[in-house]
Protein backbone atom coordinates (compact mmCIF):
# COMPACT_ATOMS: atom_id res chain seq x y z
CA UNK A 1 0.00 0.00 0.00
CA UNK A 2 1.32 3.30 -0.93
CA UNK A 3 1.17 6.13 1.47
CA UNK A 4 0.59 9.56 0.19
CA UNK A 5 3.04 11.89 1.80
CA UNK A 6 1.94 15.37 2.33
CA UNK A 7 4.82 17.73 2.02
CA UNK A 8 4.58 21.02 3.78
CA UNK A 9 4.94 23.90 1.36
CA UNK A 10 8.42 25.34 1.26
CA UNK A 11 8.93 29.10 1.42
CA UNK A 12 6.76 31.89 2.74
CA UNK A 13 3.49 33.25 1.55
CA UNK A 14 3.14 36.73 0.16
CA UNK A 15 1.19 37.84 3.23
CA UNK A 16 3.99 36.75 5.57
CA UNK A 17 6.58 38.65 3.52
CA UNK A 18 4.48 41.81 3.51
CA UNK A 19 3.97 41.63 7.30
CA UNK A 20 7.74 41.31 7.85
CA UNK A 21 8.49 44.24 5.52
CA UNK A 22 5.92 46.44 7.30
CA UNK A 23 7.46 45.58 10.67
CA UNK A 24 10.97 46.41 9.40
CA UNK A 25 9.67 49.73 8.01
CA UNK A 26 8.02 50.65 11.31
CA UNK A 27 11.14 49.82 13.32
CA UNK A 28 13.38 51.87 11.03
CA UNK A 29 10.94 54.82 11.19
CA UNK A 30 11.24 54.76 14.99
CA UNK A 31 15.00 54.19 15.12
CA UNK A 32 16.11 56.84 12.58
CA UNK A 33 15.21 59.96 14.64
CA UNK A 34 16.83 58.42 17.70
CA UNK A 35 19.99 57.71 15.72
CA UNK A 36 20.13 61.25 14.31
CA UNK A 37 19.64 62.74 17.80
CA UNK A 38 22.47 60.59 19.16
CA UNK A 39 24.77 61.67 16.34
CA UNK A 40 24.03 65.36 17.07
CA UNK A 41 24.77 64.89 20.77
CA UNK A 42 28.05 63.21 19.89
CA UNK A 43 29.04 65.98 17.45
CA UNK A 44 28.33 68.68 20.03
CA UNK A 45 30.30 66.88 22.72
CA UNK A 46 33.18 66.26 20.29
CA UNK A 47 33.29 69.95 19.32
CA UNK A 48 33.40 70.94 23.00
CA UNK A 49 36.25 68.51 23.66
CA UNK A 50 38.20 69.71 20.60
CA UNK A 51 37.85 73.32 21.69
CA UNK A 52 38.94 72.47 25.23
CA UNK A 53 41.92 70.51 23.89
CA UNK A 54 43.00 73.50 21.80
CA UNK A 55 42.77 75.72 24.90
CA UNK A 56 44.99 73.26 26.77
CA UNK A 57 47.45 73.16 23.88
CA UNK A 58 47.71 76.98 23.75
CA UNK A 59 48.33 77.07 27.50
CA UNK A 60 51.01 74.37 27.36
CA UNK A 61 52.73 76.11 24.42
CA UNK A 62 52.80 79.40 26.33
CA UNK A 63 54.36 77.68 29.34
CA UNK A 64 56.91 75.64 27.38
CA UNK A 65 58.06 78.44 25.04
CA UNK A 66 57.91 81.09 27.79
CA UNK A 67 56.06 83.54 25.57
CA UNK A 68 52.38 84.45 25.30
CA UNK A 69 50.11 82.47 23.03
CA UNK A 70 46.78 83.77 21.84
CA UNK A 71 43.63 81.80 21.21
CA UNK A 72 41.27 83.37 18.69
CA UNK A 73 37.57 82.60 18.31
CA UNK A 74 35.76 83.81 15.19
CA UNK A 75 32.13 83.90 16.28
CA UNK A 76 30.84 84.72 12.79
CA UNK A 77 32.36 81.57 11.23
CA UNK A 78 32.46 79.30 14.34
CA UNK A 79 36.19 78.81 13.85
CA UNK A 80 39.22 79.10 16.12
CA UNK A 81 43.02 79.06 16.00
CA UNK A 82 46.07 79.83 18.10
CA UNK A 83 49.00 82.09 17.39
CA UNK A 84 52.10 83.36 19.14
CA UNK A 85 52.92 86.00 16.55
CA UNK A 86 50.95 89.15 17.26
CA UNK A 87 53.84 91.61 17.48
CA UNK A 88 52.72 93.37 14.26
CA UNK A 89 49.22 94.08 15.56
CA UNK A 90 50.43 95.17 19.00
CA UNK A 91 53.20 97.42 17.69
CA UNK A 92 50.69 99.63 15.85
CA UNK A 93 48.61 100.04 18.98
CA UNK A 94 45.47 98.69 17.30
CA UNK A 95 44.31 95.13 17.01
CA UNK A 96 43.28 94.05 13.53
CA UNK A 97 41.71 90.62 13.91
CA UNK A 98 41.32 90.03 10.18
CA UNK A 99 45.06 90.51 9.63
CA UNK A 100 45.76 88.00 12.39
CA UNK A 101 43.25 85.55 10.84
CA UNK A 102 44.90 85.79 7.43
CA UNK A 103 48.30 85.05 9.01
CA UNK A 104 46.95 82.02 10.92
CA UNK A 105 47.91 78.61 9.57
CA UNK A 106 45.84 76.03 11.44
CA UNK A 107 42.27 77.34 11.54
CA UNK A 108 39.79 74.82 12.88
CA UNK A 109 36.01 74.98 12.59
CA UNK A 110 33.15 73.31 14.33
CA UNK A 111 30.87 71.11 12.23
CA UNK A 112 28.13 72.78 10.17
CA UNK A 113 25.47 71.88 12.74
CA UNK A 114 27.40 73.31 15.71
CA UNK A 115 28.04 76.99 16.42
CA UNK A 116 30.07 78.97 18.90
CA UNK A 117 27.24 81.18 20.17
CA UNK A 118 29.08 83.67 22.36
CA UNK A 119 32.16 84.23 24.50
CA UNK A 120 32.19 85.82 27.94
CA UNK A 121 35.72 87.15 28.36
CA UNK A 122 37.14 89.65 30.85
CA UNK A 123 33.74 90.94 32.04
CA UNK A 124 32.31 91.45 28.53
CA UNK A 125 30.15 89.31 26.27
CA UNK A 126 30.93 88.97 22.57
CA UNK A 127 28.30 87.66 20.13
CA UNK A 128 30.09 88.47 16.89
CA UNK A 129 33.53 89.19 15.53
CA UNK A 130 36.85 87.74 16.64
CA UNK A 131 37.77 87.32 20.30
CA UNK A 132 41.40 87.18 21.46
CA UNK A 133 42.16 85.09 24.56
CA UNK A 134 45.74 85.36 25.86
CA UNK A 135 47.67 82.56 27.56
CA UNK A 136 50.67 83.81 29.49
CA UNK A 137 53.99 82.01 30.17
CA UNK A 138 53.00 81.47 33.81
CA UNK A 139 50.00 79.40 32.66
CA UNK A 140 47.35 81.95 33.54
CA UNK A 141 44.80 83.58 31.23
CA UNK A 142 41.67 85.71 31.53
CA UNK A 143 38.37 84.42 32.87
CA UNK A 144 36.52 83.00 29.82
CA UNK A 145 33.34 81.06 29.09
CA UNK A 146 32.69 79.82 25.53
CA UNK A 147 29.14 78.71 24.67
CA UNK A 148 28.57 75.95 22.11
CA UNK A 149 25.16 74.95 20.84
CA UNK A 150 23.36 73.26 17.99
CA UNK A 151 22.55 75.64 15.12
CA UNK A 152 18.91 76.73 14.86
CA UNK A 153 18.08 75.26 18.26
CA UNK A 154 18.95 77.82 20.94
CA UNK A 155 16.59 76.35 23.55
CA UNK A 156 18.12 72.90 23.34
CA UNK A 157 19.17 71.07 26.47
CA UNK A 158 22.27 69.83 24.65
CA UNK A 159 24.49 72.90 24.97
CA UNK A 160 28.01 73.04 26.37
CA UNK A 161 30.06 75.69 28.14
CA UNK A 162 33.86 75.66 28.18
CA UNK A 163 35.23 77.50 31.23
CA UNK A 164 38.78 78.81 31.58
CA UNK A 165 40.05 79.62 35.06
CA UNK A 166 41.95 82.90 34.98
CA UNK A 167 44.49 82.00 37.65
CA UNK A 168 45.37 78.42 36.76
CA UNK A 169 44.37 78.42 33.07
CA UNK A 170 42.59 75.09 33.61
CA UNK A 171 39.77 74.12 31.28
CA UNK A 172 36.42 72.68 32.35
CA UNK A 173 33.59 71.47 30.10
CA UNK A 174 30.07 71.87 31.48
CA UNK A 175 26.92 70.44 29.89
CA UNK A 176 23.92 72.68 30.43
Amino acid sequence: MKYLSKKSPSGYSLIELIVVLVLIGMLSAIATPLLISTIMKTQLKTSAKELATTFRYARSQAISTKKPYYFYVDLDNSSYWISSDVENAESEGTFDAETVRKAATNIRSTSKEIMIKKVDAALSTMNEGIVEIPFYPQGNTINVIVYLEKRNESNSDRNYEIHLDEITGKVKIIKR
